[in-house]
């Protein structure tokens, strides 16, 4: 729910691309080191790609199968010729600086939800989010800012003193039922809508040249942030355990997981580091660990779909916020900025231009010079 909140998508796409993803890539996948899902990465670039196009509303969930579509096209003609050797040659710090540019971006989106503020429109960027937060301030809900401090409060205490526990479940719990006695429907606090999964069914992208033409760039940016994620995270979790990735294998099982997110309201996927991580450390050792899950997220969309008609929408842009300043790792910002001049440049390039760019041009830009800073090297 939280990535589609990120991307600006009902709920739903985010459950039904959960489900859907880890369970295509299992049957095209020969290793078991990556599941598939939506990403924090993925879903800020969807949303600064329509942003940037002032694409919004009906027309931009036409769009998304199309765009989703052409992803996971690119990213298997890019497997057939075997793009993934290529990919060592793009520096980590593009990644960086691209995911401290997209929590920022990530943060800012969400502070009008937190807020209960009026907005004309979605910043396509950190600095327009700031400007139109800035500019209708006054419109802010004090209804909805109680119940997102509550909100803060209690997620605060829970990662203070009992990390161990499902903190973010408890919260929508917790805050939901409370948001229901004590604060009530007539208050103006917006709710998310239920989710109907008896009305999941196949539909087709809607092809048309004018709309491929459109997509193109951004498409092609999410296929390129697809492939650095989730090979970067698959052979990080492949060399603990002494094993070996193959990349290009990798790479066709995610263009494919894209394709049936496309027909089936998903979202693009890429390698979740989160779920990827869990995995393994939960026992999973065959790629029926990524279908077991997938089936899991599938029949919870059935059974606990309806309930979600309950969750403020500021309850989960609190915690997307919360979300978002987890991505701003010092720690690795620090390493990129002083293990070469050529990592600080090529981080700092991205950084900023994700900050005042849309994101898919800021990937452009940083993977461009990462590779002209590494052919100068060489």
């Amino acid at each position: 729910m939280a990535y589609a909140l990120i991307a600006g998508l009902p709920i739903q796409y985010g459950i039904y691309g959960s489900a859907i993803a880890a369970m295509v890539a299992p049957i095209f996948a020969k290793s078991h080191f990556i599941t598939l899902g939506p990403t924090n990465a993925t879903s800020v670039m969807l949303l600064s790609a329509f942003a940037s196009l002032g694409i919004a509303g009906a027309h931009m969930l036409s769009l998304v199968p199309l765009l989703i579509l052409m992803v996971g096209i690119f990213i298997v003609i890019g497997a057939y010729f075997k793009v993934a050797n290529f990919v060592q040659y793009i520096s980590r710090s593009v990644i960086t600086g691209y995911i401290t540019a997209a929590a920022l971006l990530i943060i800012a989106n969400q502070i009008p939800k937190a807020l209960g503020l009026t907005l004309p429109r979605k910043g396509a960027t950190f600095y327009d989010s700031l400007t139109l937060i800035t500019a209708h301030i006054e419109t802010v809900h004090w209804v909805t800012l109680g119940v997102s401090l509550a909100t803060a409060v209690l997620y605060i205490v829970l990662d203070r003193f009992f990390k161990a526990l499902p903190n973010v479940a408890i919260c929508l719990l917790a805050i939901s039922a409370g948001t229901a006695l004590w604060v009530g429907p007539d208050t103006g606090v917006s709710l998310l809508s239920g989710i109907n999964a008896s009305d999941w069914s196949l539909q087709a992208p809607t092809l048309a040249w004018s709309d491929i033409q459109l997509l193109a760039s951004p498409a092609l940016a999410i296929a390129l942030l697809c492939i650095l994620e989730g090979i970067s995270i698959g052979k990080s979790l492949a060399a603990k355990t002494g094993a070996r990735l193959n990349a290009n294998q990798a790479m066709f099982s995610i263009g494919m997981a894209n394709i049936g997110c496309a027909f089936f309201s998903g979202m693009p996927a890429s390698g979740s580091l989160t779920r990827s991580s869990l995995s393994a450390t939960s026992g999973g050792r065959s790629i029926l660990a990524s279908y077991i899950s997938g089936v899991i997220v599938f029949i919870g969309a059935f059974v606990l779909g309806p309930y979600t008609k309950f969750i403020p929408q500021s309850t989960l842009a609190v915690l997307v916020i919360a979300i978002g300043i987890s991505l701003l790792n010092k720690h690795a910002i620090r390493i990129v900025i002083r293990a070469t001049k050529s990592d600080a440049v090529v981080f700092g390039t991205t950084f900023i231009s994700g900050l005042i760019l849309p994101l898919d041009t800021a990937i452009y830009i940083g993977v461009g010079i990462s590779i002209i800073l590494f052919l100068k090297k060489v």
